[in-house]
């Protein structure tokens, strides 16, 4: 199977210069190179190691066209940005730390027949994101680094500079896990996969979905006739004057749950995009993805918001995180498994469990008006959705599918550290 994969991506490079869509507004178009090995420096030493012992080869220097040239189109810097690599060593050290602290967590039999073969180390890598100034009203482009991203024909692995310390003990693990999510993500794109479970993986959300619009229904006619309850509402979906629902099916339908899915992919409102906020100083502080059972919000943000006022309400800093993608979704998962003790599993289910509560920002209406006197009127713009015993078992349902799928499908086993 590792020959058969070498011969594949050889092909699959060759064939890229002459059978891609190069319908490039942008300009000219410059096909990709062939791969050459330079073993007369340390870089082509390590870079040769790993092809001969993975199938996996790792390229720091490289033409345009290599990570411009894609299946269906060219991407510019509309859509991406990167810095190249500066510094030889620090192409090195990304490749040994592959070697030693992420390729030993995958099964080899996975890597040698279904890894990404073709991995371009770059020292950054950058999406473009919205920067919102609500005082003066004004939207700003801006650039944000992220770990990389999975392009048809390759990955794009960034912080490979001197800056990102990869002898640091937490930006050692946020490396590990990031880069183990990024490789099952592409490997979930291999053609020669016995099956793909990426269809059923989004059926679980479909379903999950619905379990959590269902608890929000319920929910609601239970609060309806209390005085003290605040009509809490964990898909800020329900109105907050009208009646109790008597049939809750009728509020389940495909059209209904369309906004609520947790995927960009499965769902065609576009506000899904940044309906993850981040309220505070630390990305600890975001918690509205354990709603979705997700692991981690997508890769790269969506928008970030200054502090401002909107309609006399003061707003503080936040960020609004783009939405995992299925593949993303199930690498964080894959993550999730083989980087993480039982004991750190427990822990992070135990911190989503003890927040099953929504949080909303509320404003009750002055009781001198005979209109509303009385009504709550829900700000939709700061809502946080919470994770709570339901969503732990929809994680748990997904570590269990995940590994059984290794098992069954690739007949490899994930192995969690002691």
């Amino acid at each position: 199977m590792k020959n058969i994969r070498k011969y594949l991506m050889l092909l699959g490079l060759t064939a890229l210069a002459v059978s891609c869509d190069t319908s490039d507004p942008g300009g000219d178009v410059t096909l990709p190179s062939s791969f050459e090995i330079d073993e007369s420096t340390p870089l082509g030493q390590r870079t040769r190691e790993m092809y001969n012992d993975y199938g996996v080869l790792f390229r720091a220097h490289f033409d345009d066209a290599d990570y411009k040239f894609n299946w269906t189109s060219i991407m510019g810097e509309s859509a991406l940005r990167i810095e190249r690599v500066t510094d030889d060593a620090c192409a090195i050290k990304m490749i040994e730390f592959i070697k030693d602290e992420v390729f030993p967590l995958l099964p080899r039999s996975v890597i040698l027949d279904y890894m990404p073969g073709n991995i371009l180390l770059m020292s950054k890598v950058a999406t473009s994101t919205t920067v919102y100034n609500a005082d003066h009203n004004e939207l700003a482009p801006e650039w944000q680094s992220i770990t990389g991203c999975c392009l048809s024909t390759c990955v794009l692995v960034g912080n490979v500079n001197a800056q990102y310390d990869l002898d640091d003990p937490a930006t050692r693990k946020e490396a590990k896990e990031n880069l183990i999510a990024l490789f099952v993500e592409k490997l979930l794109s291999n053609a020669l996969l016995p099956e793909n479970p990426i269809d059923e993986f989004r059926q679980m959300a479909r379903d999950y979905t619905k379990t959590r619009l269902r608890a929000a229904y319920e929910k609601r006619n239970a609060d309806w006739n209390s005085t003290t309850a605040d009509f809490s509402d964990p898909l800020n979906v329900i109105p907050r004057q009208g009646q109790a629902y008597t049939n809750i099916d009728t509020y389940l339908t495909d059209t209904q749950l369309n906004s609520y899915m947790p995927y960009p992919e499965l769902t065609t409102s576009p506000s899904l995009y940044s309906s993850m906020q981040e309220t505070g100083d630390s990305p600890a502080d975001s918690t509205e993805y354990w709603g979705m059972a997700m692991i981690k919000p997508g890769r790269g943000l969506y928008a970030i918001y200054a502090e401002g006022t909107v309609f006399g309400v003061r707003y503080p800093y936040s960020i609004g995180y783009k939405k995992c993608t299925a593949p993303e979704d199930f690498g964080n998962y894959v993550s999730f498994i083989i980087s993480r003790t039982a004991a750190q599993k427990q822990a992070f289910y135990n911190e989503v469990e003890a927040k099953p509560h929504t949080y909303r920002m509320v404003l009750k209406t002055p009781a001198s008006d005979p209109l509303v006197q009385g009504s709550w009127q829900p700000d939709n713009r700061d809502t946080k959705i919470f994770g709570g015993p339901v969503a732990v078992a929809e994680m748990r349902r997904k570590v269990d599918f995940v590994k059984a799928w290794f098992r069954n499908s690739l007949h490899a086993e994930l192995v969690e550290p002691q």
